[in-house]
């Protein structure tokens, strides 16, 4: 989903986000999922808006999701950190930088 974002592909991201909550809408359900969940809708908002990063209730859904989100595991099998991804877009930084500061 995010992959195609990056790609530009914004029509099939939706798709893929759309085909990901309902695939998981079982899952997604139980409370041991918020965090999913609350990526899942700012990802919503974010392929929704023309400038999603320049919008402040979007920037405040996501520093909410920072919050209570763990800090970063180097070695994480991720193959996406959302944190990393989420702040390199807000700060309209490039991505492997802010997986370098997370790190330091």
């Amino acid at each position: 989903m995010i992959l195609h974002y990056e790609n530009g592909d914004i029509e099939y991201a939706f798709t893929k986000l759309k085909e990901i909550k309902r695939t998981f809408n079982p899952l997604l359900k139980d409370q041991a999922y918020t965090k999913e969940v609350k990526l899942l809708d700012i990802f919503s908002l974010i392929v929704k808006h023309p400038d999603p990063f320049g919008n402040k209730s979007v920037n405040k859904k996501i520093d909410d999701y920072l919050k209570l989100s763990q800090e970063m595991e180097p070695g994480a099998n991720d193959v996406i950190n959302y944190n990393a991804w989420l702040i390199s877009k807000v700060k309209r930084q490039d991505y492997y930088q802010v997986i370098l500061q997370m790190v330091d």
